[in-house]
């Protein structure tokens, strides 16, 4: 863990003690639950941050771009320089095809930001439980408790199975 080029998140869950994990975790999360709140970025923080850079590009290349047309200006002023306008046309030309080529890579890395956000979305919806119970499944509690063997009840125990698009109440009458 200590040198681990990977974060990691401790979430033991609903521990009071501290675990050695704890220790050398980058976070400690109080839950399973919040651990995976905490490693997931929110779609919208991400769009945000996105944006952000997109924005922070455009006013650098923006910067870049009025620093040489200044420089460019004030080359063409120059009465020693005079003669060279085709050359630096043709400076001015390399910028615009530069400015285009970074233009098209941030609209590559929009894209591909936007497919990966898509991708983290999608997975946060295949593992949404109500989406499980979409597929056929179903979960069935003794009071709070989440039912996972039979041990867990008895003859004579009242269930409730939740389903789609509803819950059902039983009756333990038999245990196999």
């Amino acid at each position: 863990f200590f040198q681990s080029e990977k974060p990691i998140i401790s979430a033991v869950g609903h521990e009071i003690d501290n675990l050695l994990s704890d220790l050398v975790a980058d976070v400690r999360a109080a839950t399973p639950t919040q651990a995976i709140e905490i490693s997931i970025p929110v779609k919208k923080e991400i769009e945000k941050q996105l944006l952000e850079k997109e924005k922070r590009i455009k006013d650098s290349i923006n910067r870049v771009i009025k620093k040489k047309k200044d420089e460019i200006k004030q080359l063409q002023s120059s009465y020693v320089l005079k003669n060279f306008i085709k050359a630096i046309e043709e400076k001015n030309q390399m910028l615009v095809s530069k400015e285009e080529k970074i233009e098209d890579i941030m609209k590559k890395i929009f894209r591909n930001k936007s497919h990966e956000l898509e991708v983290c979305t999608e997975k946060i919806i295949a593992l949404n439980p109500l989406n499980v119970l979409k597929r056929g499944y179903s979960i069935t509690k003794i009071g709070d408790k989440v039912i996972k063997e039979s041990s867990q009840v008895k003859l004579g125990d009242s269930i409730e199975t939740t389903i789609k698009n509803g819950k059902i109440i039983s009756r333990i009458e038999e245990i196999i």
